[in-house]
């Protein structure tokens, strides 16, 4: 499988994850501010398939960067809210101890980290192929 299609993999059960936590989130109910479903929706949903989008139409790096920072932002921010900072949102207070709230949470945060985590790896893979991980030498001094 090329970088590409294991990048799409990815976003697609990170956002798979990220769904069906927010379909738990509305059944509790677990309600969120205006900002936080802005946030959410940007770094967990728009910005990973634009990065997939980029990347299927030869734009790797670009959108393997893109995966990787909308990944990074919205695992912080998912494990901050679900798990370290006591709000309606955490997964003790905001579903009083709802199983499926607190496993759907730890599910998306672990799809966000694996999805960031294998886009910094296509991102890497991409800049090695294209040679620009290559430290300068030194005039004279052999390889």
């Amino acid at each position: 499988m090329d970088r590409v299609r294991w990048l799409a993999a990815a976003v697609t059960v990170a956002v798979g994850t990220g769904l069906v936590h927010g379909g738990v989130h509305a059944a509790v109910p677990v309600p969120v501010a205006g900002w936080q479903a802005a946030s959410v929706a940007a770094t967990l949903f728009v910005a990973p398939l634009a990065g997939v989008g980029l990347a299927a139409v030869g734009r790797v790096r670009t959108g393997a960067a893109l995966v990787a920072a909308a990944m990074t932002g919205g695992l912080a921010f998912e494990a901050v809210a679900h798990f370290v900072v006591r709000n309606p949102d955490h997964v003790v207070a905001g579903a009083d101890g709802h199983v499926g709230f607190a496993a759907t949470a730890a599910l998306s945060v672990a799809g966000d980290a694996v999805a960031g985590a294998l886009a910094a790896l296509v991102l890497w893979r991409e800049r090695e192929s294209a040679g620009t991980l290559a430290l300068p030498q030194s005039p004279g001094r052999p390889d």
